[in-house]
């Protein structure tokens, strides 16, 4: 499993340590995935099709589907630094016809970064996950802050179909605290999701820049 750790040196006596999620500078254009990333279709579903692609030197992970769903994650080995923050770029060429994540029929979406925790004891048999939908503004219908539930859906970056990319910064530590009420188990997974099994539309969805920050560290 391949996950690059960067130190990124800042003025004075801080710095700030930052880990490479994709590291697709690591692969070739034309891989499917980055190393140390797995693809799994959801339930009587195909997967979208997932390639690396370099434009001028921007190299980015580009995901089309029309009709499929399927999750796209990078599994963690060692825990994140304590106190970092989740963030990402992202574009949407291509958003799914009448997604809507306020109702089930239509809860679609060309891209979802999520992260998954992990299982707090022997009676949970489904681990936790935040899912960060680039999607229109309105309630998701999965988001909810009662403690039972296992999933919980945020929107974040831009609702329409664009060709400009997006940065979101996303602290899903607190965010688990936030909705769940509670503290938060490790981080066990890392990925994005894109589905469109809903409203059988197509979609294209493209990311990079996928990185785990801990700011303030200082340095040896």
């Amino acid at each position: 499993m391949c996950v690059v750790f960067v130190l990124c040196l800042a003025s004075g006596a801080n710095a700030q340590a930052t880990i490479d999620l994709m590291a697709l500078n690591g692969g070739k254009p034309g891989d499917a995935l980055p190393k140390g990333w797995a693809v799994r279709a959801v339930r009587g579903q195909q997967a979208p099709s997932s390639s690396i692609v370099d434009s001028a030197g921007l190299r980015y992970l580009r995901i089309a589907g029309t009709s499929r769903a399927a999750w796209f994650l990078h599994e963690l080995r060692m825990p994140l630094p304590v106190g970092g923050q989740l963030s990402w770029r992202w574009r949407v060429p291509v958003t799914p016809v009448g997604a809507n994540l306020s109702a089930a029929s239509t809860d679609d979406a060309a891209l979802r970064v999520f992260v998954v925790f992990a299982r707090r004891g022997l009676f949970e048999t489904t681990p936790r996950a935040l899912f960060y939908s680039l999607a229109d503004g309105s309630p998701p219908s999965v988001a909810t802050g009662r403690r039972r539930k296992p999933l919980a859906s945020l929107v974040a970056g831009l609702p329409a179909a664009t060709l400009s990319w997006v940065t979101v910064t996303a602290d899903p530590i607190a965010d688990y605290r936030r909705l769940w009420q509670t503290d938060a188990p490790r981080i066990v997974a890392i990925g994005v999701m894109q589905d469109t099994d809903q409203t059988r539309s197509a979609a294209v969805g493209d990311l990079f820049d996928l990185k785990w920050s801990t700011p303030d560290v200082t340095p040896p």
